[in-house]
């Protein structure tokens, strides 16, 4: 019979992301209306697509090395579209 460990089944809440903050793995954090799950401990980036879209450092070619995945999607109103304001897919302006 296989053997668990119940505490691999656990999530840890975090509420919204936030810049330069360390993450742990299975961690989850709001942003733009999705809830991501952390895949790989790390400490964030100063913009949340610096994370998401990481790559692998030294790889040759570029090989994806996210530190997120998305775990519940949806969508965000951001309001009024304005210049130089990030948005990530799905946001609504």
């Amino acid at each position: 019979m296989a053997e668990f460990n119940l505490e691999r089944f656990k999530y840890s809440w975090k509420g919204d992301w936030t810049a330069n903050t360390t993450y742990d793995r299975d961690d989850i954090v709001r942003v733009s209306g999705k809830a991501y799950v952390c895949v790989k401990g790390h400490v964030s980036d100063n913009i949340f697509a610096n994370d998401l879209n990481a790559i692998l450092p030294g790889s040759n070619p570029p090989q994806p090395d996210p530190r997120w995945i998305v775990m519940v999607a949806s969508r965000s109103f951001k309001g009024e579209w304005t210049e130089h304001t990030d948005c990530l897919q799905d946001d609504i302006v």
